[in-house]
C-alpha cells in the first residue's frame, strides 16, 4: 500500500506435484520524484518511510519479503554463525530493489522489518540457541558476502519492528 492505495502485490510458486520448491512474495510500488510517505509490503509489517524528493526521477521500488538465497548470502550467514556478537534471526531476510532509479537516495529512506515476540516477554520468539532481547536488535545490510550492521537502528517494542535509515537498497535481515 502507498498512502493507503493499493499496489501491485503477486506471489510466485514454483511447485510440481507434492513438493514446492519456493515462495516469494513481490510488493512493488511505482514512484514519482515528489513521492513522500510509507510505503507497505505485502506481509503488512516490512516498511519504507520515504521523504519528498528523495528519487532523482520516476521509477519503482520492489520489495520482497521471502527473496531468494543467495550464494552471497549462504557465505554471509555462514560466517554469522562463527560470529557471536551477530545473532541472525530466521525469517527476517528482506530484499529490497529499485528500478529506473539511482541505486543511491538522495537521502535516507527508514526502513522497518518485523520480528516475533507474540507473548510480548521482550525476548524474540522461535530461537533455539540463547535469548534474545528484543531491546538488542538492529538491521544488518548485505555487502559483498558479509552481513554489516546498519548505523542508527531502533526498535519499536510494541509493534515488533527495526526500523533503520538506508541510503542504498539491498538485502537485510
Amino acid at each position: 500500500k502507498y498512502n493507503g492505495t493499493q499496489t501491485t502485490t503477486g506471489t510466485i510458486t514454483v511447485s510440481s506435484g507434492s513438493w514446492t520448491a519456493g515462495v516469494q512474495v513481490v510488493s512493488i510500488i511505482s514512484l514519482g520524484t515528489s513521492t513522500s510517505g510509507e510505503l507497505i509490503a505485502d506481509d503488512g509489517k516490512t516498511r519504507i518511510y520515504i521523504k519528498d524528493g528523495v528519487f532523482e526521477k520516476q521509477g519503482f521500488i520492489e520489495i520482497i519479503t521471502f527473496p531468494e538465497i543467495t550464494p552471497a548470502i549462504k557465505e554471509a550467514n555462514a560466517d554469522d554463525d562463527d560470529t557471536p556478537e551477530v545473532d541472525r534471526i530466521e525469517g527476517t531476510l528482506r530484499q529490497f530493489i529499485v528500478h529506473n532509479m539511482p541505486a543511491t537516495f538522495t537521502a535516507a529512506i527508514i526502513i522497518t522489518m518485523p520480528y516475533d515476540d507474540a507473548n510480548d516477554d521482550g525476548r524474540v520468539d522461535n530461537i533455539e540457541l540463547k535469548e534474545i532481547d528484543e531491546e538488542s536488535l538492529c538491521i544488518y545490510r548485505l555487502i559483498g558476502s558479509q552481513w554489516v550492521k546498519v548505523s542508527g537502528s531502533t526498535v519499536d517494542t510494541k509493534a515488533n519492528t527495526v526500523s533503520a535509515p538506508v541510503t542504498h537498497f539491498s538485502y537485510f535481515i
